[in-house]
């Protein structure tokens, strides 16, 4: 982009969109920047660096995973939606410039940082975090187990809380995205996308908190002191709040939008409301939301299949991936500088030879 427009400074490139879409590198420009995103947000197949990215504390990672890293991808999208979107090649980029989309970045970010931080005392009072081994919190974890529980509704799209209001608000816009020339491809990927959201939300809740009080956790657990549990507690009040009055949320989205474009494009009004009505997203999220749940009670043979299906690894295909490059790399070095005078010399004048009868060929 700094290419087409002769400048690296951003607020350049923001104002030559007709320059940039005109230039041929346009659409590398556009692959090359979304690449980045779907990495940087952990796409697949981008997403294995995800799992093995959570060694920070608890807090660290409540910060990093829910507020900041993963969003930074959606972020530069954002940022250049106003030079990059319009175009056949961009196809069904979304208006980022739509308030829905910060508000549910606001959302995310409350019962994200709150979920993390629940896990971490999970992990702090019982000395694990493998879900296998625990089971039974609710009644010796009582308050962690409510702002877990409440955070984890939130996630799943459950009504009278933040999320609940900007996934509905999304899988509206889903339902009126044409991909590929198909009406029902997005909103379908929306719903099943959604109801996978709701069924790791309804297992974290269930196998974490209810069932019965085991005998044989690695620690026994309790509730920690409130200066553990109350960042997350703060975060579910937010939750609550804006899932009820989500009004209150209208000035910061509307800072956050302008901030993001810098200027660029004018953010239009936007009004949140809890009931839009009985429209094609309600019916989305109420299919997403029994799913979820059909999953959760299915769970210990899904994941008999999952765990007995082959299946390809991505984090094992990047590694190989790496592995074919180097040996190449060592086949390409190994042959061109074996230390031999004369194929030095052969590749020199070779290479001069072509040059120059290139030079001279072309002018």
């Amino acid at each position: 982009l700094g290419q087409i427009v002769g400048s690296y400074d951003l607020s350049v490139i923001l104002q030559n969109r007709d320059l940039i879409q005109a230039d041929p590198l346009y659409v590398p420009a556009l692959i090359l920047i979304l690449l980045g995103c779907f990495t940087k947000s952990a796409q697949f197949p981008f997403h294995f660096w995800l799992p093995h990215a959570m060694a920070a504390p608890t807090p660290v990672s409540a910060y990093l995973h829910s507020a900041t890293m993963v969003k930074a991808g959606i972020f530069l999208m954002a940022r250049m939606w106003p030079v990059l979107s319009g175009t056949p090649e961009c196809g069904t980029l979304p208006p980022l410039h739509q308030r829905r989309y910060w508000f549910h970045i606001l959302n995310h970010a409350t019962f994200k940082a709150a979920l993390f931080m629940s896990a971490g005392i999970v992990d702090h009072e019982a000395h694990t975090r493998d879900i296998r081994r625990l089971g039974g919190l609710r009644t010796l974890m009582p308050v962690v187990f409510t702002v877990a529980s409440v955070a984890a509704l939130s996630m799943a799209g459950i009504p009278l809380l933040n999320g609940f209001l900007s996934k509905e608000m999304m899988l509206e816009e889903a339902h009126h995205t044409v991909l590929f020339g198909s009406h029902w491809l997005v909103p379908v990927l929306a719903t099943v996308g959604s109801l996978f959201s709701a069924a790791y939300c309804f297992r974290f809740i269930a196998h974490t908190f209810l069932g019965p009080v085991r005998d044989d956790y690695p620690h026994k657990p309790h509730d920690p002191n409130p200066g553990m549990w109350l960042p997350p507690a703060i975060l579910v009040v937010l939750v609550v709040l804006i899932g009820v009055a989500p009004f209150l949320a209208e000035p910061f989205v509307k800072l956050v939008t302008t901030s993001v474009l810098g200027g660029v494009l004018e953010v239009p009004e936007a009004h949140f409301k809890i009931w839009h009505g009985l429209v094609p997203a309600l019916y989305m999220s109420v299919i997403a939301v029994l799913g979820g749940l059909v999953v959760l009670m299915v769970f210990k043979p899904l994941l008999k299949a999952w765990e007995t299906t082959p299946r390809p690894e991505a984090k094992v295909i990047f590694e190989s991936l790496v592995e074919m490059a180097v040996g190449l790399a060592g086949f390409v070095i190994h042959r061109l500088h074996n230390g031999s005078f004369r194929r030095y010399a052969l590749i020199g004048i070779v290479t001069m030879i072509a040059a120059g009868y290139h030079a001279w060929s072309t002018g």
